[in-house]
């Protein structure tokens, strides 16, 4: 023992360590090639699609297009109002329009529509977000020709 005391503790000697290199990221936006270190942000900004809606406001009008015709969808004072114009021969339409109140979640039933317009009233809550959506099938002479395209129209009454 007392030749440990005399020798002492000795340290062992540094072990070599290797550093890793930093890590490097590489971002391309547009063609054009960032160079990022560890730890540093870059900020984009946002191009518009479209005019943003009036406040509270959420498409309150939407046309859906296809190679059949036009089905257009208004909302506003508490109702649905649909209308379409076909691009081929049609002699009716029956389909069923969906509404549903996004402000509370209830749905606001499914009401059977007859013909190329009409009008489907929702609960008329003021401030409350409605959805609507209407499928059917066009027909000529009792042999049907054209569906509804997926369709979703939202306003705020």
């Amino acid at each position: 023992m007392t030749a440990l005391l005399m020798l002492g503790f000795v340290a062992p000697p540094a072990m070599a360590v290797e550093t890793a290199p930093e890590s490097v990221y590489e971002l391309t936006v547009n063609g054009e090639t960032v160079v990022l270190d560890e730890g540093e942000s870059v900020t984009f900004g946002m191009q518009a699609i479209s005019p943003p809606p009036e406040p509270g406001k959420v498409m309150p009008r939407a046309i859906f297009t296809s190679n059949a015709g036009t089905l257009t969808v208004t909302g506003a004072k508490g109702k649905f109002t649909y209308g379409i114009a076909m691009a081929i021969p049609a002699t009716s339409f029956v389909g069923v329009f969906s509404v549903t109140n996004l402000t509370n979640g209830q749905s606001g039933g499914a009401a059977p529509v007859w013909g190329f317009s009409g009008t489907v009233g929702t609960s008329n809550l003021k401030g409350h977000r409605y959805s609507g959506s209407l499928s059917g099938t066009a027909d000529l002479l009792g042999v049907p020709v054209a569906h509804t395209m997926p369709n979703y129209t939202v306003f705020q009454n």
